[in-house]
């Protein structure tokens, strides 16, 4: 398998969304943690999937839409 150097910011970006698709609440997410150049693409990621979503997580739109 060929590994491939994946940039910060991406890393950060995709850590976002794989929070926000295991339904974890913002307010869990300690973004201190993030290094500084991280922290918008953190945040702009999050508030991209939430305008997306209507506010709505991937787990509960997938359950309505099952329902």
């Amino acid at each position: 398998m060929i590994l491939e150097v994946i940039p910060e910011l991406t890393v950060c970006e995709f850590l976002m969304e794989k929070l926000w698709e295991m339904d974890v609440d913002k307010s869990q997410i300690r973004l201190e943690n993030f290094s500084s150049p991280m922290k918008p693409a953190a945040e702009d990621t999050w508030r991209r999937r939430h305008e997306i979503s209507g506010g709505k997580n991937m787990k509960s739109t997938v359950e309505e839409t099952k329902a």
